[in-house]
């Protein structure tokens, strides 16, 4: 009777399992929720959601309590809330004339087409026309990988550069490359180059080809720190799809999507403008330019930690004018003493506008904290940016502008 009763017990037991079972396989799986990002309005407060909805031309639905939905004219940015932001790329990399960097490995090169590989966006085919540099093996210390991107994005060249991991360079005009050689005509003809002694690839400035959009247009930044730009994009299920400049869709994970800057919409980054005059007085005789998206020294702009991707690195004494022809009504900046002084530098800034003072800081010491510059600029034909000497004359007066910008 005992061994009857176990065998019903465990027989019934096996059952409410199988049942169990069988309830569990009929709920359906839960879909992963879409990442929750945070939208940066040109104007308005900052609101956050889950990211449900992208329409051309860049129509952004986010999601909380309620669904609100704001076009990219009107937006500065969007940025994933649970993932902090990626400032450059490591590795092996291809920089584009417009600006973007692909995390991406180079296997095949004529003097047409680049072919390389990303981890996130696959097989890629580029007009060599468009590409600024090839990064083949970025030295593994930031400092020597930002002096040679830095160098790779800016300096104007009359022929192709074969930069070595010795620092050595040889010109000439690039042939090609692929997974073992690089090939180059010289001085004295055509040579093959091992490319595991090679740095990078800077190709001349002159036979650049890449016209900038003219419309709206986005950057897509991606959490392995590539930077590219789209055309438009949307959301597809869990991938966000997106038509790139380099004449292709391309196609990611969204959680891979780190953020989206907004471009020749209502707003413009000085950074991005030519100017019309700069005029920079020493103190004692050294003389500084100023640098684009780069403190004047030509590193990551930085204000007590804070990293910006946009801006104006200047010295004391400089004034850096303008022309805005009445096109716009706001002026906007984050400005101080760049981190890369650890505490040192005295400048006072000062906006001109149509040469007659409009806004001047206190003055600015490394250790203070960054200033926020909101300034009205409508109707003004130009506008002057000066950082002039504070009290210690010229001494580590790195200033940076951090998010220059006008908007219309």
């Amino acid at each position: 009777m005992l061994r009857l009763n176990f065998l019903a017990i465990c027989l019934s037991s096996l059952a409410w399992f199988n049942v169990s079972l069988a309830l569990v396989a009929a709920v359906p799986a839960q879909k992963p929720a879409s990442p929750e990002f945070v939208a940066v309005p040109i104007d308005g407060e900052l609101f956050g959601g889950r990211l449900v909805k992208i329409e051309s031309p860049w129509r952004i639905s986010l999601l909380n309590s309620e669904r609100k939905t704001i076009g990219g004219l009107d937006l500065v940015s969007l940025r994933r809330k649970d993932q902090p932001q990626v400032l450059g790329v490591s590795g092996s990399q291809v920089l584009l004339a417009n600006g973007d960097r692909i995390r991406a490995t180079a296997h095949h090169a004529t003097q047409e087409v680049l072919r390389v590989n990303s981890e996130l966006l696959g097989d890629l085919e580029i007009p060599l026309e468009r590409v600024r540099a090839v990064v083949l093996s970025a030295p593994p210390e930031p400092a020597g990988r930002e002096k040679l991107l830095n160098g790779l994005l800016s300096n104007q060249r009359k022929q192709d550069v074969i930069i070595l991991a010795n620092g050595d360079e040889l010109k000439g005009s690039f042939l090609g490359l692929d997974d073992n050689t690089i090939r180059l005509d010289g001085p004295q003809g055509g040579v093959e180059i091992n490319r595991n002694g090679v740095r990078a690839v800077a190709l001349s400035s002159d036979l650049i080809s890449f016209p900038m959009p003219k419309e709206l247009y986005a950057k897509i930044l991606l959490a392995d720190g590539s930077e590219l730009a789209l055309l438009d994009g949307r959301l597809d299920g869990p991938n966000f799809r997106g038509q790139a400049s380099i004449d292709r869709e391309i196609t990611v994970p969204l959680e891979q999507l780190v953020g989206i800057e907004f471009r020749n919409g209502r707003l413009t980054y000085l950074s991005d403008l030519d100017h019309s005059e700069y005029r920079h007085t020493p103190y004692l005789g050294v003389r500084y330019p100023f640098e684009r998206d780069r403190t004047v020294t030509g590193n990551v702009l930085s204000l007590r930690g804070q990293i910006f991707r946009k801006g104006l690195g200047m010295h004391s004494r400089s004034e850096l004018t303008y022309r805005l022809n009445g096109q716009y009504r706001r002026f906007e900046a984050v400005v101080g003493i760049d981190d890369e002084t650890a505490g040192h530098g005295s400048v006072v800034f000062r906006v001109l506008r149509d040469g007659q003072p409009a806004w001047e800081s206190q003055p600015v010491t490394g250790q203070a904290a960054p200033q926020r510059v909101q300034l009205d600029v409508a109707g003004a034909r130009q506008m002057t940016l000066v950082v002039d000497f504070g009290a210690l004359g010229d001494v580590q007066d790195h200033a940076d502008w951090a998010e220059a910008r006008l908007i219309r």
